[in-house]
């Protein structure tokens, strides 16, 4: 149900041969499968400051969701590759080659400033994101 949360804005329900928007929420829709009622089950209306108008067009929010992913995913990568320095760094023999200690310590130097860059972006994606669902 989460993933349907983030991708759908409007389901439809099939039933008797016909199809028909279904205008409850998530919920209710999860509760009527359930227990197996061809009527849908009476959920809580919705906030007045929410209508189909208010919200945000579908295509933007999906791509401001895709940019949230793909900043969150990139401060993943750059945690394992912290990780990863970090072991290096912490291992003794790493240091017995200055070569080698200068090269580890510039690598560690650069993917922290990554992190920073990354995060900050992690953060104005999903500021974005949550600004325009607000509309």
């Amino acid at each position: 149900m989460h993933l349907l949360s983030l991708v759908a804005d409007r389901l439809w329900l099939v039933a008797g041969g016909a199809v028909r928007p279904y205008d409850g929420d998530l919920d209710g829709y999860r509760k009527m499968l359930l227990s197996g009622d061809e009527k849908p089950v009476e959920t809580a209306p919705k906030p007045e400051n929410e209508t189909r108008e208010t919200r945000i067009p579908r295509p933007r929010s999906l791509e401001l969701r895709a940019d949230a992913r793909r900043a969150e995913d990139r401060v993943e990568k750059l945690a394992e590759m912290l990780s990863k320095l970090d072991a290096i760094m912490a291992d003794p023999t790493t240091y017995d080659d200055t070569w080698g200690a200068e090269k580890w310590g510039r690598k560690h130097a650069e993917a922290s400033a990554a992190m920073l860059r990354a995060e900050t972006l992690w953060m104005e994606a999903l500021e974005r994101l949550e600004t325009a669902e607000r509309g």
